[in-house]
């Protein structure tokens, strides 16, 4: 499932140009982005705008998965910075792949029919979880409830915001 990319894409561009535990986030920002940032502060511990490889482990383990490939001056710290050099990096890979970006499995910014076959085959499976009435349409109370589901299960695994105060 693709989901795992898309949250550190979203950590990676919220974080953007953002200190991590000095500001907060601007009027008008798009939940998702709050939701984000909120994660950031909440595992920025010791309040130094920084995140560390062992606050990563403890509450993002996403970014905790790919530390090594953010942390580019090797200093055991994740800045502000190196999160808007990867989102920048990451938003570059995505560019012009439109709506077959998600299919791109390995990543090589080439995307085959097998990619897309199983990309569309994983939509398809998240759909018919889903459709609870099985009538072949999501209303929004379906919506809703796929929602939480899946936020119920990212807070099982670990990797779900802190709630809201």
């Amino acid at each position: 499932m693709k989901i795992p990319h898309l949250v550190l894409l979203s950590l990676v561009l919220s974080a953007s140009g953002i200190a991590l535990a000095q500001q907060s986030a601007p009027v008008g920002e798009r939940p998702m982005h709050r939701e984000m940032m909120d994660r950031l502060k909440a595992a920025d511990t010791n309040k130094d705008g920084m995140i560390s490889r062992e606050e990563a482990e403890k509450s993002l383990p996403m970014l905790a998965k790919h530390f090594d490939e953010i942390d580019t001056n090797k200093d055991g710290k994740i800045s502000p910075d190196e999160l808007k050099a990867t989102g920048e990096k990451m938003r570059h890979h995505h560019d012009g792949m439109g709506p077959f970006a998600g299919a791109d499995a390995n990543h090589d910014r080439v995307i085959t029919r097998d990619e897309i076959l199983q990309h569309n085959q994983q939509v398809l499976q998240d759909f018919d979880a889903a459709d609870t009435n099985k009538d072949g349409k999501l209303s929004r109370d379906e919506m809703k409830a796929w929602h939480e589901k899946m936020h119920a299960q990212r807070q099982q695994r670990g990797d779900a915001p802190p709630p809201a105060k």
